[in-house]
């Protein structure tokens, strides 16, 4: 019964849950959520779960030492301050216990750090940098390109819990910071586990990663400016929602599992953000159709992107054609598929975006792909599919 039934898709608590809403503020916060699911209330509660709420809730909104069976907007105020004062004890408790190095064994987490959020676990980002604009001495882990500035990249990263965010506060919540750091703590590839892990180190190299991640997100959604308004705040919403790492395994220039993208860092930022189109994509078909159905949208939309990104970036192709620090070059813009749909557009007006991108696909991917995810099927198979599920990802304002 948790967070859908009791709040509407804004995040309102919908009438007849108000009891949810301990500070009567209209919506569910963090400490409210924490006190339902102390109860058991999540999101496969049962009616004992409730029972359990309303007890916890009557014994301890009671002034006395017993239940008083009456549950008030007075009573629900002191739970809340109870359970606030509780949480950000914790918190500041964790925040005291991290130890995290750098790559020269330098604490990553300062006691200014630690200091900055000792008033009600929060804090301001114009607390860290001087009347320049420069960031103090102690806060440098707020620097992740380390050009001693604090830009919207790295506010929105803070402030959101480790998440690429295209909008940011000038306040940081403890808890957004402990989340964030805990993601920045995993952008490395540890190569012993194989893995993007949490292994109490944070490099200089992990925080340049992170914020080129970020830049390239940045870069990709402002070159989806041609697409239709709904799909752009698609691609912006489930960006917010992935975690970005660093990704240095030697099969794959980039990955997707769940909620999580990694990135091989040494590739341009243009690179990434096609790998992030094709990704992203995959995220939003899925359950929507087979995914080798979805190969053909996901390097559509990598074109969708080349298309705007060469026009609107004066750089552009001498980023995604520079060779790698190691002198070897990884294709990751496949620029024959490219021009295939560049001269089809030409010479074929008439035929739909959709039907573009499937020959497209059956030129340049099909053999690859074609019994990649299932059995080998036909290239007419490819063209009969229903493609409807994705028709807004073929069309441009």
């Amino acid at each position: 019964m948790y967070l859908k039934k009791i709040a509407d898709e804004d995040g309102k608590v919908k009438k007849g849950m108000e009891i949810f809403d301990l500070n009567d503020d209209g919506k569910i916060d963090e400490v409210e959520k924490t006190y339902q699911e102390k109860a058991g209330v999540s999101k496969f509660s049962k009616i004992d779960d409730f029972e359990k709420y309303l007890k916890n809730l009557d014994k301890d909104s009671s002034k006395g030492d017993n239940p008083s069976g009456v549950i008030n907007k007075e009573g629900k105020h002191i739970v809340y301050e109870k359970e606030k004062i509780e949480i950000t004890k914790q918190k500041l408790e964790k925040l005291e216990k991290l130890d995290i190095k750098d790559e020269n064994n330098n604490n990553v987490i300062t006691d200014d750090v630690k200091n900055l959020f000792k008033v009600d676990a929060k804090a301001e980002f114009k607390d860290i940098t001087d009347k320049n604009g420069n960031v103090k001495k102690g806060f440098e882990v707020f620097d992740l390109n380390g050009d001693g500035k604090i830009d919207n990249q790295e506010k929105g990263y803070f402030s959101s819990a480790g998440h690429s965010s295209q909008t940011h506060n000038e306040n940081i919540d403890l808890s957004e910071f402990l989340k964030a750091i805990e993601e920045l703590d995993k952008v490395g590839y540890v190569e012993a586990a194989g893995n993007n892990v949490k292994n109490n180190i944070i490099t200089t190299q992990d925080k340049k990663a992170a914020h080129k991640l970020l830049e390239s997100g940045v870069y990709m959604l402002a070159n989806m400016k041609h697409l239709p308004t709904e799909l752009q705040q698609d691609f912006a919403d489930i960006l917010k929602d992935q975690c970005l790492y660093d990704n240095k395994r030697k099969y794959a220039v980039g990955t997707h599992t769940g909620n999580i993208i990694t990135v091989d860092d040494a590739i341009s930022k243009p690179e990434i953000a096609s790998v992030m189109a094709h990704e992203l994509t995959h995220a939003l078909l899925d359950n929507k159709m087979s995914p080798l159905q979805q190969e053909v949208v996901t390097f559509f939309m990598e074109y969708k992107l080349y298309s705007e990104a060469k026009k609107n970036d004066a750089d552009y192709f001498n980023q995604i054609d520079a060779p790698s620090k190691n002198g070897f070059k990884t294709i990751v813009i496949d620029k024959k598929y490219m021009n295939f749909i560049d001269n089809m557009k030409k010479e074929h007006p008439e035929m739909s975006e959709k039907d573009i991108a499937v020959e497209a696909f059956l030129k340049y991917k099909f053999e690859y792909y074609n019994g990649h995810y299932q059995e080998k099927v036909s290239e007419d198979y490819m063209r009969n599919l229903d493609y409807s599920a994705a028709d807004k990802f073929f069309k441009s304002v």
